[in-house]
């Protein structure tokens, strides 16, 4: 475990893990696609990464590593075994939050200059960035719904989980992407386990056995032991020392991530609704207007005539 904890990947490995992770999903969305598409869609996944890759280095979270999925996006992973409920809804917001107020902002220059490139950025944008807002995980919308109201309790956790697996399954069939039924299927198999560590959690919980490392960093042996020893009650046998050390730092995340207090989450709760909502309703303004002048017509409205036009005249 304290391995685990220690290991720090070398910036040339971080480096060529962004680079190839890029090209490789470049490259596959091309042989699916178009360029077009492609080109566009990488900064504004860019973009969405490193909202989340600033907030997480600002919050403390050590190893971040940025890299591209093929057919699926991109992500941003990090260790930070002692963040509460709201930094963690406020990482999960930080990407597809921002990534909609730029959508709508090139939307409305490219409505206004009449620059249909930008429309269709600004779309797609608008469009990626609230997919990301879905409340299913391992989406963003999905991690900020676990934070906020289904990591309070296990059977909570357990039914957010496969209602998840089946909303996988559903956008899968939807859109046509094999890697989101393996993504649902991955989390099916996984289940079990996830329920036991939120049993776990829970307890600890209750217990107010669990304490914040003086280093906030890493976790105190005897928090450690007492995770162990419940994990070993169940049923975990089979795994060896690595995976057992993996299962203790989750559940000692988990249980350290305590979720925000009603005031703050109802904000969090308006703030992804809000944004949700925007992305909705900007996009099928884009949509309108690249058939429309909305652009001629919203200047028309803010300028008024000087004299009114009376109906028959």
């Amino acid at each position: 475990m304290q391995k685990l904890q220690e290991k720090k990947p070398s910036w040339i490995f971080v480096i060529l893990l962004f680079l190839v992770s890029a090209a490789l999903f470049v490259g596959a969305g091309v042989a699916q696609w178009s360029w077009k598409p492609i080109l566009m869609m990488v900064p504004i996944l860019f973009i969405h990464e490193l909202g989340h890759y600033l907030t997480m280095m600002m919050f403390g979270y050590k190893n971040l590593k940025m890299f591209f999925i093929p057919f699926f996006g991109a992500a941003v992973s990090g260790q930070h075994y002692n963040v509460p409920g709201w930094k963690k809804v406020i990482v999960s917001l930080a990407g597809p939050v921002p990534g909609i107020a730029a959508g709508v902002v090139l939307g409305i220059y490219g409505l206004y200059a009449k620059q249909e490139l930008c429309i269709e950025a600004a779309l797609l944008s608008l469009i990626l960035n609230g997919f990301n807002l879905i409340p299913v995980l391992p989406l963003d919308g999905g991690w900020v719904m676990h934070a906020i109201l289904f990591c309070r309790h296990p059977l909570l956790d357990a039914g957010f989980r496969v209602m998840a697996a089946i909303g996988m399954l559903g956008l899968s069939f939807l859109a046509g992407g094999g890697v989101m039924i393996g993504v649902a299927v991955a989390m099916l198999i996984s289940l079990p386990i996830s329920y036991r560590c939120a049993k776990i959690i829970d307890k600890l919980r209750r217990q107010g056995g669990v304490i914040i490392s003086p280093d906030a960093k890493s976790v105190p042996n005897d928090v450690a032991d007492k995770i162990i020893s419940e994990l070993r009650t169940g049923s975990v046998q089979n795994m060896n020392n690595k995976q057992l050390a993996q299962m203790t730092l989750q559940v000692f995340e988990g249980a350290n991530a305590r979720p925000p207090g009603w005031p703050a989450s109802l904000f969090f709760l308006f703030v992804h609704g809000t944004a949700f909502l925007t992305a909705v309703i900007f996009s099928l303004v884009l949509v309108i207007g690249k058939t429309t002048d909305l652009g001629g017509f919203a200047m028309a409205a803010a300028m008024r005539p000087e004299q009114a036009y009376e109906c028959g005249t």
